[in-house]
């Protein structure tokens, strides 16, 4: 492509720092929080575009957390994690993400260090890598954007609220053998072991959350 001139002169830059890239595509979580998974999507509002920022949980396929703005900016990030992700992260977390300026913030790479969560990234233009918040983000566009010609931002966030809270309590996912994520978010902490809830981080203080 890049001899017959059809890169139309762009070019990825790469030079962001040392990264923790992808090493497994497929994620084996054993516990809910253990392996987190955000990205961010355009949804199309009156003729422009808003972003959604969404964060899933691997094991229960839960969206923990969400933000539309009309920009997503690095205090967008920090604030989602930081209404999720615990103080110390004791057992082990890994957050997955592409590479979009706002993920690659020192800012964001920072906070997660001090709290020691894995922090990796998808490789360049690999979208397979992220495959779970992209699976979400397309179920999202099939059932909720594409019927939609949003009127405006608030008429666009009203909906994107009932569908998140409908994906999370009433949607049936195959993955989960047709149940809800919040069935298996609470039959996780409520009917493990005391062992088992040792491990991950307890549900108390997310109950504002999807």
């Amino acid at each position: 492509m890049k001899e017959n001139k059809l890169l139309c002169g762009k070019s990825i830059s790469t030079h962001f720092g040392k990264r923790k890239f992808v090493r497994f595509r497929k994620i084996r979580a054993e516990y809910p929080l253990q392996h987190l998974c955000m990205d961010i999507k355009y949804i199309p509002v009156n003729g422009r575009f808003a972003y959604l920022l969404s964060l899933i949980d691997v094991y229960t396929r839960k969206i923990m957390v969400y933000v539309l703005r009309r920009s997503i900016r690095q205090h967008d990030i920090l604030w989602l994690l930081k209404n999720v992700l615990p103080e110390k992260a004791n057992a082990p977390i890994t957050l997955r993400n592409d590479n979009r300026n706002q993920f690659i913030a020192k800012s964001i790479r920072a906070y997660l260090e001090e709290i020691n969560v894995i922090h990796e990234f998808a490789h360049i233009a690999t979208p397979k890598d992220n495959s779970y918040i992209e699976a979400y983000h397309s179920i999202m566009e099939r059932e909720l954007v594409s019927h939609y010609e949003f009127e405006s931002f608030r008429h666009a966030d009203m909906k994107i609220a009932q569908y998140i809270f409908t994906y999370n309590h009433i949607r049936k996912h195959g993955s989960l053998g047709l149940g809800t994520t919040v069935a298996v978010w609470n039959e996780y902490f409520f009917r493990q072991t005391s062992d088992k809830q040792s491990i991950a981080v307890k549900p108390e203080g997310l109950s504002r959350f999807f």
